[in-house]
């Protein structure tokens, strides 16, 4: 008994300090309820630290989902990004295509343009010398109206009405009586039928 008694921790601090007297002085008995005693309180020490061990592994659980959801985050955050910045150069292509497409476009008319320049100038040309052929001096002018329309001809009745055109043109103050979209082949045209007109009313 003296050999298990110095076999426990004695002092008042860890409550096993009368282990020693008991066991020399009550017997058995004293040594079944000092067992049942530290079972009761290894049975409390296991269930506090199961206990702690759960709420360890609740903290613990809790954190990593707390990081599976910042991650989660995160990772959304990054593929909307990316969404937004493909959207963005997806953009940016479609409007360079268009660019481009419009800058051929705008080529292709103006090459179109240079190319109809040389038929322009010679149409404007060939409308100078007609207009120059149709041209008539004041005097021959006087002397061409001495004559009667009927014995006029074609060439001379137009450049009778040629000459009239443009004295009234120059004669006005305003710009107003010009036919500024009349091409030479229109004024002709026109004059004949003037005078056609006027052969039918006599």
């Amino acid at each position: 008994s003296h050999l298990l008694a110095s076999s426990f921790p004695t002092g008042e601090s860890d409550g096993y300090s009368d282990f020693s007297d008991s066991v020399g002085t009550e017997g058995p008995a004293k040594d079944i309820l000092l067992v049942q005693q530290l079972r009761v309180e290894l049975i409390d020490k296991d269930q506090k630290l199961n206990a702690a061990t759960r709420q360890h592994e609740l903290d613990m659980e809790e954190q990593r989902t707390l990081r599976d959801d910042q991650a989660y985050e995160r990772q959304m955050e990054r593929q909307h990004y990316e969404q937004t910045l493909q959207n963005i150069q997806d953009e940016y292509e479609g409007l360079q295509t268009k660019l481009v497409m419009e800058v051929e476009s705008l080529r292709a008319k103006q090459h179109e343009i240079e190319s109809q320049v040389p038929r322009l100038k010679q149409e404007l040309a060939i409308s100078k010398q007609q207009l120059q052929q149709l041209s008539l001096s004041d005097v021959g002018y006087r002397e061409l109206v001495k004559t009667p329309e009927d014995q006029l001809s074609l060439r001379d009745f137009v450049r009778v009405r040629v000459y009239e055109e443009v004295r009234e043109c120059r004669e006005a103050v305003s710009y107003t009586h010009l036919r500024a979209h009349e091409t030479p082949e229109h004024l002709v045209c026109r004059l004949l039928l003037e005078k056609k007109k006027k052969i039918i009313y006599y």
